[in-house]
């Protein structure tokens, strides 16, 4: 054989060689990263299964739904930002994996009512009567069946970004739900979110550019997303934040299912007696937030909640995580949830001040 046909045959094997050292990273990432996940929760076996959770922080308990392409560490980061906004009238952060997220297997709950059930559960593991619940995006229904299931355990809910109403979400992913679901396609989903991972880490203005780009509505032009964006060099522990976000969503192997199902429930919920929630209720949501119904259905909920106020933020879409309108956006959460605590704890005036900044609305 010719040393030209060596050479080719070198030349066609380099990114094959490529590809099987990249798989071979990820693989290894994968491990690492579910190994870090499993060592900063727990895990309880209940009546309905087994549940993943984590909790952090002192102060009255606050429980947060995580939404979609996410798991307890997602509800942790959240639970984080309200207490960095409460100073010291800190919270308890409670942050369940919903069913199908991470280690908490689906059959715990499929159901939005079973997922609240499921709920109720963990809180009687952990002692907790009453609690205070934070729900993001695709937690919306679990959160809104949480009041309306168990009213006696809750003191006040903050609806962020979330869905409450029938409406098509989610990605609607382009191959079929088997091909996902199989080994082969765990795998390259995998292998796409470690890149996404990377991505995260050397360069995360890209992914804050595609995902504020997916989640808002059309009529705003890419110039000012790309304004927007060019913003946030001011606020640097933002994109950190952000980059911790991205990573809560890999790998999505042991999301999918969760996910997946949550697009199903929420294509076909009944319209909720919201009316019955006597609860104290925020709703904040983005007025250019495209994902289902935007706020317009954030404003249906509210009108119908008898105590609910709907808190706009402008110039926002779904990916409310990012922008000057953060520190008075928590804030505004902090102070909700301090003023619908536990008895006795009148902490409002060790609340920050961020009136003076960007206000996203008026509580």
């Amino acid at each position: 054989m010719s040393i030209v046909i060596w050479v080719l045959f070198a030349l066609a094997a380099v990114p094959l060689l490529a590809l099987a050292l990249a798989l071979v990273a990820s693989w290894r990432w994968k491990q690492r990263r579910l190994a870090a996940l499993r060592a900063a929760s727990q895990l309880i076996q209940t009546a309905r299964g087994p549940i993943e959770y984590a909790v952090t922080g002192e102060g009255a308990p606050l429980l947060v739904i995580h939404g979609g392409m996410g798991g307890y560490d997602q509800g942790l980061a959240l639970g984080a930002l309200v207490n960095k906004y409460a100073a010291s009238a800190g919270f308890q952060v409670i942050a369940p994996s919903r069913p199908g997220y991470l280690r908490t297997p689906a059959d715990v709950g499929l159901t939005p009512e079973e997922q609240a059930d499921a709920l109720a559960v963990l809180l009687d593991h952990l002692d907790i009567p009453q609690v205070s619940v934070l729900a993001g995006s695709y937690g919306g229904p679990v959160a809104v069946q949480f009041a309306l299931r168990h009213p006696q355990r809750l003191r006040a809910l903050v609806l962020l970004a979330a869905i409450v109403r029938r409406c098509r979400v989610g990605q609607q992913w382009p191959l079929s739900e088997r091909a996902l679901l199989s080994r082969p396609g765990a795998l390259l989903t995998d292998f796409l979110h470690w890149l996404m991972y990377l991505r995260a880490r050397s360069q995360p203005t890209v992914l804050i550019r595609f995902f504020m780009r997916r989640m808002t509505v059309p009529s705003v032009t890419d110039t000012e997303i790309e304004q927007r964006i060019a913003q946030l060099s001011q606020y640097p522990e933002q994109i950190q934040t952000l980059q911790h976000q991205f990573c809560s969503m890999t790998p999505m192997s042991v999301q999918m299912i969760g996910c997946l199902n949550d697009e199903k429930q929420i294509a076909c919920i009944p319209d909720y007696p919201l009316e019955e929630i006597q609860t104290p209720t925020l709703l904040v949501h983005g007025r250019e937030d495209c994902v289902g119904l935007g706020i317009a259905g954030a404003e249906w909920a509210a009108g119908k909640m008898p105590r609910a106020r709907l808190l706009p933020v402008e110039q926002c879409g779904h990916f409310l995580l990012a922008g000057a309108h953060l520190p008075s956006m928590f804030s505004a959460i902090a102070e909700f949830l301090c003023r619908h605590g536990p008895p006795g704890t009148s902490i409002l005036e060790l609340l920050p001040d961020h009136r003076g900044e960007t206000l996203v609305g008026r509580p």
